[in-house]
C-alpha cells in the first residue's frame, strides 16, 4: 500500500491543505498555523506524511505519523 502525504501549502495571502492523491485542496486557511493544526490531524488519523512549505516553495517542517 502506497502511503499519500499531507501538504501545507501558501496560495496567494492565504494557506491550502491538499493531499497528493487528490485533485482538490482538502481546506484553505488565513493562518498556516491553522493549516498546520487541520493538516497534522488528517495525517496522524491517516497514518501518513505531513510536509509544511515556506512561502518559498521550501519545505520547512516534515512529520512522519506511517506506523
Amino acid at each position: 500500500m502506497s502511503s499519500s502525504i499531507e501538504h501545507v501549502l501558501p496560495l496567494g495571502n492565504g494557506w491550502i491543505v491538499k493531499n497528493d492523491k487528490s485533485a482538490k485542496f482538502t481546506t484553505i486557511t488565513d493562518t498556516k498555523k491553522e493549516a498546520i493544526e487541520i493538516a497534522r490531524n488528517i495525517a496522524r488519523k491517516k497514518n501518513i506524511i505531513l510536509l509544511v512549505y515556506a512561502k518559498d516553495g521550501t519545505i520547512q517542517l516534515e512529520e512522519s505519523y506511517v506506523e
